[in-house]
């Protein structure tokens, strides 16, 4: 399908799946030769697509539109403001209701991007201005996000005030319980009965998956003693606690240079200690929830579920 400067939903709509967007008859990866029938204007006054060729590394506008060059070929196409003002766009929901669903939607306080592979197409809302722009860019078909014990472990390790009933009063930090409850929920956890094993307190024992993990790193004395679950959940959780801390310990530093960067590379274990925690991460899963279930992030938001991307956005506000 071919847009004009300005675009229409029905437009939009006529694109061919599987194949990126294409305007004004240039799509991704054609040559910049294509260019040639449109007026645009480049890095310097009068470049013409001929010379952006030779140049190979630039970027083209013409209007509403920009071209991204890469090695002569279209390697982006940015779509202004100005190209989505006869929509109505407010919300993620009116992008939706137009263009079907998307692939991915990260919702944010300030703005959303909504993800359409099929088209190649990255469209963003931004909230306080009501503006939309985007972009047509090569753009790799996910799966929806899911969550399951691994991420409710991580999260317990680097907030581990989550396990107690306080909460800091800063906005991040209520984000962060209110996922922690509504995950922990989901799995058929109470947080505070993790940390020292009460959770396995009447629960099915026997969890083979996790004996099977123990006897592989076992080795010889694989055969000779089977080993309490409550126990070893509460020796692995410990361990894990005491080497989250050494990981997160150069946590403060957003930016170094000169002596520091000696100092944080000097003090730096967590490349070393990835394996070794990943087999802990695993061992400790297996036992907070041996079915290993995942949860589609649509049914979290259903229960009043933060994002990750609103997440982050309050905390670097809170920076």
């Amino acid at each position: 399908m071919d847009l004009p400067g300005r675009l229409a939903v029905a437009a939009l709509l006529s694109g061919e799946p599987g194949h990126s967007l294409r305007v004004h008859g240039v799509r991704l990866g054609d040559s910049a030769t294509l260019l040639a029938k449109a007026p645009y204007e480049g890095h310097e006054l009068g470049e013409s697509p001929q010379e952006a060729h030779d140049r190979r590394n630039c970027e083209l506008r013409c209007g509403e539109v920009s071209f991204a060059l890469n090695a002569g070929l279209v390697s982006r196409i940015y779509l202004k403001p100005e190209c989505f003002t006869d929509l109505g766009w407010r919300t993620p929901e009116d992008v939706i209701a137009a263009l079907g669903a998307a692939d991915v939607v990260e919702r944010g306080s300030r703005d959303s991007r909504l993800t359409f592979p099929g088209s190649s197409l990255v469209v963003f809302l931004e909230h306080t201005t009501g503006q939309v722009r985007g972009t047509i860019m090569p753009v790799k078909k996910v799966e929806p996000r899911r969550y399951g014990a691994r991420d409710l472990l991580h999260e317990l390790m680097h907030a581990p005030w989550l396990l107690g009933e306080e909460t800091p009063d800063w906005p991040s930090a209520q984000a962060r319980r209110k996922r922690a409850e509504i995950l922990a929920s989901e799995l058929g956890l109470d947080l505070q009965r993790i940390e020292n094993g009460d959770f396995l307190k009447g629960a099915r024992r026997g969890r083979e998956d996790f004996h099977a993990l123990l006897r592989q790193h076992a080795g010889d004395g694989a055969g000779r003693l089977r080993c309490d679950e409550e126990h070893a959940f509460v020796h692995l959780w410990r361990f894990r606690r005491d080497a989250t801390r050494l990981v997160d310990h150069n946590a403060g530093f957003l930016e170094a240079s000169g002596e520091y960067i000696g100092l944080l590379r000097m003090t730096a274990v967590g490349d070393r200690l990835d394996r070794v925690l990943a087999d802990v991460d695993d061992a400790l899963c297996l036992l907070l929830d041996p079915e290993q279930r995942t949860i589609d992030e649509s049914t979290l938001l259903g229960r009043g579920w933060v994002t990750d991307t609103l997440l982050r956005e309050m905390e670097v506000d809170e920076w």
